[in-house]
């Protein structure tokens, strides 16, 4: 059965809840400016649409310029945010596959936030990381 099929609207509500959470988490604390490593090569190249060093990263510089175009905040914050929004995303599937796993609201809840609130995950969505 997909996971698309049926209204069950407790699981879609948690989440678009654990996505709004995430979301608004890792917003509050995305980088503003330029970070150290790869970050500056990677926000110049989707802004300008140019290419990054090997391999190009050409799906990360295509959606980061559009993100780029965005009118909110320096141009650094706004590629920035592309990694907030797949972040937030991540945390939606996490929910998802948890809940048709284990069947519980709240056992997809607690694996989704844990991950949310994870330093490393966190710390990788604050910026335009390489593995983006």
């Amino acid at each position: 059965m997909s996971i698309l099929a049926g209204s069950n609207s407790k699981t879609w509500a948690g989440a678009i809840f654990v996505v709004s959470v995430a979301a608004v988490l890792y917003f509050l604390t995305a980088a503003r400016d330029i970070v150290v490593g790869d970050s500056p090569e990677l926000i110049t190249a989707a802004a300008t649409l140019g290419v990054a060093h090997e391999p190009g990263y050409p799906l990360f510089t295509m959606l980061g310029h559009l993100f780029s175009c965005l009118s909110v905040g320096s141009i650094p914050f706004r590629v920035n945010l592309l990694s907030v929004i797949c972040h937030g995303a991540t945390v939606g599937v996490i929910y998802l596959t948890a809940n048709r796993l284990t069947r519980s609201h709240l056992a997809a809840l607690i694996a989704a936030l844990l991950l949310a609130v994870n330093p490393t995950f966190w710390s990788w969505s604050l910026a335009a990381p390489v593995s983006a």
